[in-house]
């Protein structure tokens, strides 16, 4: 399935949309007719409103300006999302989205209303993350057992009190969790229990990579306990030799390394293709430009401002995924390098490939591109980029044509062909479908508007 299109044009698209939201078909929309639809059309199917909103505010920013605010007629409904969806499929039919400044998506907002009082949010958390919440309490219960368990092996020595209770108990956290830290970055571990039925159903197994950094994070500070407690008795049994200590040079790391985050660089553009849990090699590559954009902002203005000799010039990412909350995963590195792009060298397209959404995409398309015209959000994946979540899986001949057409208006830095880095992370399939892609348009005879060469690298993870 392609990234969908509308099958049906002006007025009779924007009458079927109608006919879809008026679930008592009575020809005129209610707040909870519409309500309802949602419910039982997107919630049903896992489709979930990310980030601050919820589809109960979507439904009272859809009918707040009505003359009758629990109302809303064909023309009101006409006027509000017919400018919408013909504006987005004449950006479609061009091969292009059109890229607009941040300062205009500021002016389209009209701030976010009141989600509530304090109680109502968490709770409303609290029901998001069920599942989380338990397996983490889970865990930092098991770690107060286990330092327990252990501290308690010892009693309290005259010198130097429970200071050998503290580091023995914190010694064993950082046991247990040498292993723990481990297990969520073993690939085929991970892989075999997503096809397991029953442990998605009850392990948030798409947030391995959280529960390994919080593992990671309890390690460090298990450590650091473990560290002082024993710094602590040898103080009270030899004492401290300040003068003997010495300076150590500071040491910097460079990176991200390894392929093919070490080749991205040489290439004035490059194009990132992510399939799953592919995206996780070029999230050190988007944090690593993030880091790069930010050394380059004015401290006095606060503008970014690319020096002339900045190589890197368009930056075009793709990301595939059937799972709608892994497109949060990196949400915050995206919303801040969209931010910080004035001179729109990023381009960031995030696709959405569940089955069986047919019968509500078009809605819902109509409530994400109206709510991203007004908010300046994305609700499929709480991203505030320029481009919204598309359904279905890209067109790569009409993409990269585009790319190349776009690669015309970079000046050429000399008279031969110039390659454009292709970098893919994914499952095998979407992989050599890609290269055939790239290969099919370097060939003479294919390329008629650019002499771009797509140079293709594959990543193994």
């Amino acid at each position: 399935m392609d990234a969908r299109e509308p099958l049906l044009d002006g007025d009779e698209h924007c009458r079927e949309l109608f006919k879809k939201f008026d679930k008592d078909k009575k020809g005129v929309l209610s707040r909870e007719g519409v309500r309802s639809f949602i419910h039982e059309k997107f919630v049903a199917k896992g489709i979930e409103c990310m980030g601050e909103l919820d589809y109960d505010i979507v439904v009272d920013k859809v009918f707040h300006r009505r003359r009758q605010e629990d109302r809303m007629t064909y023309s009101e409904f006409e006027t509000d999302f017919a400018p919408i969806e013909s504006d987005d499929k004449s950006k479609e039919e061009h091969g292009k989205v059109r890229i607009e400044s941040k300062g205009t998506v500021q002016h389209l907002k009209r701030g976010h209303p009141k989600t509530g009082h304090l109680w109502h949010r968490v709770k409303k958390w609290c029901r998001k993350y069920t599942a989380e919440i338990f397996w983490l309490a889970l865990y930092f219960q098991l770690m107060v057992a286990v330092f327990v368990a252990k501290a308690a092996q010892f009693g309290e020595d005259p010198a130097v009190g429970h200071c050998i209770r503290v580091a023995k108990g914190f010694a064993h956290i950082c046991l247990v969790n040498t292993v723990l830290v481990l297990m969520p970055m073993c690939r085929n571990l991970v892989t075999g229990l997503r096809t397991l039925p029953v442990v998605t159903s009850y392990l948030p197994i798409d947030q391995h990579i959280e529960f390994h950094k919080i593992c990671g994070v309890v390690l460090l500070l298990a450590a650091l306990g473990h560290t002082a407690a024993w710094i602590t008795i040898i103080i009270y049994a030899q004492g401290l030799k300040y003068g003997s200590l010495i300076s150590y040079p500071t040491i910097y790391v460079d990176g991200p390394f390894g392929s093919p985050a070490q080749d991205y660089a040489r290439y004035r553009e490059v194009v990132l293709i992510a399939g799953g849990i592919g995206v996780t090699p070029f999230a050190s590559i988007l944090k690593n430009i993030l880091y790069q954009w930010e050394s380059y902002r004015c401290g006095y203005c606060r503008n970014i401002r690319f020096p002339p000799n900045f190589h890197l010039q368009k930056i075009y990412f793709y990301w595939v995924t059937r799972n709608q909350r892994s497109l949060t995963w990196f949400a915050n590195t995206m919303n801040q390098l969209s931010e910080m792009d004035t001179d729109n060298r990023l381009e960031i397209h995030t696709y959405y490939t569940a089955k069986s959404l047919d019968d509500v995409i078009g809605p819902l398309e109509a409530l994400q591109t109206f709510i991203h015209a007004t908010e300046g959000q994305d609700i499929v994946s709480d991203l505030q980029t320029k481009q919204k979540t598309h359904f279905g899986r890209p067109d790569w001949n009409a993409e990269f044509s585009r790319i190349a057409r776009n690669h015309i208006q970079l000046e050429p830095l000399d008279e031969i062909s110039e390659e454009i880095g292709v970098f893919f992370c994914g499952p095998k399939k979407m992989g050599r479908d890609i290269h055939d892609h790239c290969a099919l348009l370097n060939q003479a005879k294919e390329r008629q508007m650019s002499d771009a060469q797509f140079d293709f690298h594959s990543e193994k993870f």
